[in-house]
């Protein structure tokens, strides 16, 4: 048996917790180093955390009364349940149960808490050195979106106000070779951290073509920027690339992980111990349900960007990001860069070779070992036998196989 480098993280972090020190506790001695150092700014504790996270805890979920979810009469174990935090998030699991919170702290909590202690110096050094900021050419530029996960970042319909800002730069009846990279959605965030700056960006794509693109401008507010506006065209580059980033982690990576909470809840209440569907699931839902919920639920969870910690990086506070997952949920009327959150193959599109690539992956990954050994790739295979014999009869389950959407009844 290897003992790896995650082991050894585990095995630091759970020392740590144990011994109560550094970042197992609220005000760890070593952030007043850093901060002597030059580091840190100021003290994390110094700052005003938002109203919103008064009631979450500092220690252990198990402390919080949280209400008691309601499945259907017969049925008991865990359920979806009205949103907490933000009536715009997806419907959570709540009280997940000792078994899924210990799955949690053992192989999630410990080795976070582990990265902090063992990567908080190189981290330190590098800030020492000072703002970095690399020159990116628009060649660069456009190479990110279109072979990396930015790529679904690319919207193939201009909608009106674009055609508008755009007028000039699009010739008559070639509009279907031009998309657009849009984060507008950044201008309904609230104002930033201080000392921050964001901006709204819709870019404007030249399709050339072999999937290859190019930027031709980049509206910032209400102004239009080409690449000869010089030092201003640079900038504007960087706000893309920023919108990029926290559009990514705050609006598309949490509709990967919350919403098929549901889903993995309601199978593993309402099918048997063995059942074969809630095998083939098992693989796929373990570790979740506790780290959602404490993603979700706690104080110190990255999700709230509360600066009182020292791994918090989004530049808005915790009322811009949570409005930030809303709005990956409801999407933004009228955008079509921004549609609503709908159950079945959430991939944005296929636009490029990297989306293509990234579509495959996903669906590869998806078939674990023993599912291939049981059947093979060759062999069709249906569920609606199997979903048939499961008490309840889960008839969700079964529109998504024919249909890739679910809905469930009113919560």
């Amino acid at each position: 048996m290897t003992f790896s480098s995650r082991d050894f993280e585990r095995a630091v972090g759970m020392i740590v917790g144990v011994a109560k020190i550094g970042p197992a506790t609220p005000k760890p001695l070593a952030y007043r180093l850093l901060r002597r150092l030059g580091v840190l700014k100021q003290l994390p504790w110094s700052w005003t955390d938002s109203s919103r996270l008064d009631w979450m805890p500092w220690g252990p979920l198990k402390d919080v009364e949280f209400p008691r979810a309601t499945p259907p009469t017969g049925l008991s174990g865990p359920w979806p349940q009205t949103p907490v935090v933000d009536e715009g998030f997806s419907a959570p699991i709540l009280n997940v149960g000792p078994q899924e919170r210990w799955e949690h702290v053992r192989y999630n909590i410990t080795r976070y808490v582990g990265q902090i202690v063992l990567l908080t110096p190189v981290a330190a050094v590098k800030a020492l050195k000072g703002p970095r900021l690399e020159p990116i050419d628009d060649a660069k530029l456009a190479d990110l979106f279109a072979n990396t996960s930015f790529a679904q970042f690319i919207c193939p319909e201009l909608d009106p106000p674009d055609l508008t800002a755009f007028a000039d730069l699009i010739p008559s009846g070639s509009e279907r070779s031009y998309m657009k990279v849009d984060f507008s959605a950044m201008d309904l965030l609230g104002k930033p951290l201080p000392g921050i700056y964001v901006a709204p960006t819709v870019s404007l794509l030249e399709d050339l073509g072999g999937g290859r693109y190019r930027f031709r401008a980049i509206k910032v507010g209400r102004k239009v920027l080409k690449p000869e506006d010089g030092a201003s065209w640079t900038l504007a580059k960087y706000f893309v690339l920023q919108g990029a980033q926290i559009h990514m982690v705050t609006m598309v990576h949490p509709k990967l992980h919350f919403p098929q909470d549901a889903v993995n809840a309601i199978t593993k209440t309402i099918l048997p111990e063995g059942h074969i569907l809630s095998r083939l699931l098992r693989p796929h839902t373990q570790l979740t349900l506790g780290l959602h919920e404490s993603v979700i639920h706690h104080r110190r969870s990255v999700l709230h960007n509360s600066q009182r910690e020292i791994y918090t990086p989004f530049p808005f506070p915790t009322e811009g990001i949570h409005a930030s997952v809303a709005i990956g949920m409801r999407g933004v009327p009228g955008n079509s860069a921004y549609p609503p959150y709908q159950f079945g193959n959430f991939l944005p599109g296929i636009h490029t070779m990297a989306d293509i690539v990234r579509s495959g992956l996903m669906q590869c990954s998806n078939l674990h070992p023993w599912w291939q050994r049981r059947y093979p790739l060759t062999t069709p295979v249906s569920f609606r036998g199997q979903i048939k014999s499961a008490p309840g009869c889960l008839d969700f389950l079964m529109a998504a196989e024919s249909s890739r959407r679910i809905i469930l009844p009113a919560l």
